[in-house]
Order: C-alpha cells, then structure tokens, then sequence
C-alpha cells in the first residue's frame, strides 16, 4: 500500500480504523477453523464439504417434515456481508418457509429503529455523516463514543476543532469526547432517557415560559448548570436558520436494554423535531452497534421484514417476492432472537457468523437453549464458543478474505474486497449458503427458486432489484467509491412520539455498564485469545475512587463482580470517568464474560462487589 484513497469514504477520509489497524493479527489462521465438522459420539469430527452438507441438509429437511417450518430458525449478523444476510433471509423464507430470521444483534436496533418508524415513517434516515464535521450543535448520547465509534467521533472532534461547534454529551461515564464538549450532562447509568425526556419538555416549551434565571429543564429534582447550559445551546440551535447553522445529534446504543434504547430514540427524534422540524431527519444519526447492523435489516434479517422493508403481513410485497425468487413467502411474523431462546418448540438453528453465546445477555439461557437444539449449524471462521456447540460447523473465510459489500452508519454501501486467501478448506459464506441452499431445495421442493450463483456479484444485482437502497450499487459503480441511494425508503413525516414511561433501573449494589471497547479486538475476545488485548490496557472494571475507599480497594486490586446470573473476578481502575455506585467493564473482555450479569431487558446490571 503507498497511501490511502482519501476520495473512497468522504466519512473517514485517509483514516484508518483503529479496530482494523491494531486487530487484524489478533488471531493467526491457525487459529481458525480449517475443515467442516460433523458432531460424533460427543465430539467435532472432521469431514468433507459433500458430507457436511449432505448431513446438515438432510437433518434441516427432516425435522421441517416432523415439526413444520416453525420449528427452525435463522441468525445472521452485523459482522456478515449484506449478500450472505441477503440469501439468509432468502433462504429461511423461500426454501424453508419461515420468517424465523433474526441476530443476537437484533433486539436494540429493532426496538429504536420502531421508534424511528414511528416519528419518521421509516427507519432508513437520509442522514450523511458528512454532515458531522461542518455542524455547529452537536448532542451526543453514549456511554463512550470515542471507544465505540471512532471515526464518528472524529468527525465530531474536528467540527469542535475547526467548526467551532458546540458540543453537548450525555453520557453516565467520561470518553474522549468530552473534552471537547462544551457541556457534559451525567446521568445514573439506565437514566438518560428520563433526563432527555426532561430536556425535551423543557425545549419543546414556548422560550417566553424560560426566564433566564430559571432553575433548569422541567421534570427535574434540582437546578443543574449542565442541563441549564444543554438547554440554552439546543435552543440557540433551534433558533438558527438550519442550512447555515446545522444540528447534529448522535445516538449510539449499548448492546443491552432494547427498551430503553426504543425510549431514547424516541426522545431524540422528539428533540430533532423540535429544533429542526421537518428537516428533523437529516441530522439525527442513530449508529449501529457493530459494522453492517443496518446492512443486516436491509437484506430482510428480522422475523418481520423482507429484504427492501417489506412488511411480511402486506400481501402485495410477498406477492413481489415470491415472482422474484419463485417459491411462496409464509405471512406470520416469525420467531425474534428471544424467542427462538425461549421456545421449546424449537428444534433447528443456522447461524450464520452470530455468536449469541458471547453477546447476548442471560448467557445461562441462551447456553442452554443451543444445547437443546436437535440441529446446530455453524457457519463461521472461528471456533466461537457457540460454533463449539453446533452439530454441523461450515468454515468460513476470515474477514479479511470475504467478497461482498456491507452497509455503513449512514447507510453508504461499501465494497469489500478479499484480501486474504482462504485458510485451510475454508469458503467464502455466500458460497457455503448457496450450495447448503441448493442441496436443501432439492429436497423441499419449493418451487423454481434460484439459490445457487456463480458470483457474489449476481447475488447484488438481484438485490438491487428488491432493495430500493441498492438499486444503484452495483459493482462497477461501487469499484469508485460509496453509494447512498434512498429511493423511496426516506422519512414520510416528523412526528413527535409521546413517551408514556421512562425506565430506570433501581437496585441494591452497584449499577455495572458494558461496552464496546477500542483496543480488544472482536475476533480474539470470541476465542478467549491472551492477545485479544494485547497491551492488556482494558481487563479491569472501572470503579469511582469513593467506591474504591469504601470496598477498601487501591488500584490494581483484585475484586468480584457477582449476581444472580454469574461473577466475574477483575483487578480494579480507580477513575473519576464512572460516577459513584457505578463500575463499568469493557464488553469484549474475554469472550464479553460480562455478559453473563446482564439480563435481556435492561442496559444496566445489579452487581455486588467485594475486594478479593
């Protein structure tokens, strides 16, 4: 490599990310699974690609014919390239004939973006993140912004830096950010629904109802010069000619507490509405929590969407796809990631490089459910604790060798290149779909569907023609750059939400938060590897020094963390960057054990902790 094409990505520029700069040798190929498995007498067998197939093709076409199509479900993933979602969905709907399709990924981004659907009429914003850098008013709500999207933070930065923005952050732990922040408001981790929703009030009221010795936003215990300040700045904001003075406001959810995120969301299109009305929508930007979420939703990767947003219950766009793909589309809603975790009926699971057994919170459960399963098929390049499971484990190539594109933050399509040779007997997962999809049809018999393809690059040009998003991205136009083509799929409207109830989480011990972190590396947390972390700068939990004196911890201490659903022993960070009765725990730290202490409901925990 000479330079980077500064013109490829107007976003991160001649940037690097830093996850891919310091990760891409956290895990050698080694490492990495080399042949397919088959389940024998206890263990993992290795075996060739036809008997693999033929066995996780033949065990999939059974039970559907002694349980029904209800009884198998499918993941895909943010961490899969928008054509192997794509043929999961098709897949699921078209062969085997179920609307099962979710993520462990699934539950966040499906309840905000049904509060963007709500306030917008759809959740597929024209929001660019160019935008970011030529702000002048910046809300940010996240835990870290800086640790869990990087180049959105740098685009933030810069509009502080070289824009003279004004910066407000939400957020109940200190990040980078914040230094750049004119005000940082610090809510109770859990609690920054009720504080915005208490901001919003407040803005949405005439500004002749606000003297200016006023204590504060409506709704709120306490005069509070940060909340005071946020308000002023916002309705400055509001108050500019928007195309001269833009406002941008960035959401970044936590893995966690579905529910909350929906709350959030919804305050914050309230917010938007209320300073930038109909245009409301161009700059209100909620992130992903991990790279291709939004590309997973497009391709159909919810139990209640067709690829391009279709409805399943609307009659007219089954009708659409099943002319497309030649075989019937089932109408009910399918199972969501909880319930296929949850339901006994269950019998079969594909997973397409998902890993619930690292993400998904109440690991017990969902261990558990996996283990109950008649038929667990893997498809990944690591062996995930969850590929450890599976009855049937397809090797897929590394990240780094995968051909196909992925779906950006703001909804930029981005080609993806392979540039790493496949390890081992590996292939490329589209592949590995298509011919797992095409041994399937041909014993179930659904119709004239077409399922095996030659290139990945026909598998995009059938996209484009159900994805409105995609109708313009196909490879030879994408070889120049990124594409964002809505047409149609933009907001319909700019209504507020009302937002009945707020949640908070009260409890005994401390509140513990989790989050992406910037130095662990994804692929070595999800096979426990020493070097996931190599510096060893984020295994710890961070504790606020008046805590520490209490448990009667100095730094570097030994402590547990416990409660109902585990503990986790990690040495002690005294920071002022968490508030009191609050300890935080990078996400990714070996294999997200953190995971085990969160339930699937909430974004924070109750954890005991005493000093070991």
């Amino acid at each position: 490599m000479v330079r980077p094409d500064t013109t490829a990505n107007p976003v991160s520029r001649d940037q690097l990310c830093v996850r891919g700069r310091f990760h891409y040798d956290a895990v050698k190929n080694t490492q990495r699974l080399q042949t397919p498995l088959i389940r024998r007498n206890g263990g993992q067998d290795a075996a060739s690609w036809d008997e693999a197939l033929e066995f996780a093709a033949a065990r999939l076409s059974q039970i559907r014919e002694e349980h029904g199509p209800g009884a198998i479900g499918f993941l895909a993933s943010p961490l899969a390239t928008n054509e192997e979602n794509y043929l999961v969905s098709k897949m699921a709907r078209a062969i085997v004939g179920t609307n099962s399709v979710d993520s462990s990924a699934g539950p966040v981004p499906r309840a905000a973006c049904d509060a963007l659907r709500a306030a917008f009429g759809s959740e597929v914003l024209p929001a660019d993140m160019t935008r970011l850098a030529k702000s002048k008013t910046i809300l940010v709500v996240a835990r870290d912004l800086e640790s869990s999207h990087n180049v959105a933070a740098l685009r933030i930065k810069d509009a502080a830096a070289y824009n003279g923005a004004k910066v407000v952050v939400v957020s109940p732990m200190w990040g980078e950010v914040n230094d750049f922040a004119e005000v940082w408001i610090q809510p109770k981790p859990g609690e920054g629904a009720a504080v915005l929703a208490a901001l919003d009030a407040a803005l949405s009221a005439t500004t002749s109802s606000k003297p200016a010795g006023d204590s504060g936003p409506s709704g709120m215990s306490s005069p509070d010069d940060a909340l005071r300040d946020a308000l002023g700045i916002l309705r400055a904001a509001a108050d500019r000619e928007e195309n001269a003075h833009p406002l941008s406001i960035v959401y970044a959810p936590v893995h966690y507490g579905a529910e909350h995120a929906r709350e959030v969301t919804a305050v914050l299109a309230n917010i938007a509405i209320a300073c930038a009305g109909e245009n409301a929508a161009e700059g209100l930007f909620v992130l992903p929590q991990e790279a291709n979420v939004w590309g997973m939703r497009d391709t159909g990767g919810s139990p209640d969407l067709l690829p391009g947003y279709r409805q399943v219950g609307d009659e007219a766009a089954r009708a659409e796809m099943e002319q497309l793909w030649g075989a019937p589309v089932p109408s009910p809603a399918g199972l969501t990631f909880e319930d296929m975790t949850a339901d006994p009926k269950l019998k079969a699971l594909v997973v397409m490089n998902d890993n619930p057994l690292m993400l998904a919170p109440g690991r017990s459960r969902v261990s558990a459910s996996l283990e109950a399963l008649d038929l667990l098929v893997v498809i990944d390049s690591l062996p995930t604790d969850t590929a450890q499971l599976g009855h049937v484990v397809l090797p897929d190539v590394s990240p780094w060798g995968k051909e196909g594109t992925t779906t950006g933050a703001d909804r930029r399509v981005l080609r993806l290149n392979a540039a790493a040779s496949p390890h081992g007997e590996a292939r490329q997962g589209w592949r590995i779909l298509s011919e797992f999809g095409a041994r399937l049809a041909d014993r179930l018999n659904p119709g004239e569907i077409r399922i095996h393809y030659q290139s990945v690059a026909e598998i995009m040009e059938e996209m484009a023609q159900v994805i409105p998003l995609y109708a313009k991205a196909s490879y030879r136009e994408m070889d120049s750059g990124a594409q964002q083509h809505l047409d149609g799929l933009g907001p319909t409207k700019a209504e507020r939400q009302a937002v009945s109830s707020v949640t908070s989480r009260n409890g005994a011990g401390f509140r513990l938060t989790a989050t992406r972190s910037l130095y662990t590396s994804y692929e070595g947390a999800a096979i426990h590897s020493p070097d996931a972390d190599k510096l060893h700068r984020e295994e710890h939990v961070a504790l606020n020094p008046a805590d520490a004196t209490s448990l009667g911890v100095a730094q570097g201490d030994s402590v547990l963390l416990r409660n109902g659903g585990g503990e986790l022993r990690l040495k002690a960070h005294v920071t002022n960057a968490v508030a009191p009765r609050t300890a935080h725990v990078p996400l990714y730290y070996d294999g997200a054990a953190v995971a085990a202490l969160f339930d699937a409901d909430a974004p924070t925990a109750n954890v005991d902790i005493v000093r070991m």
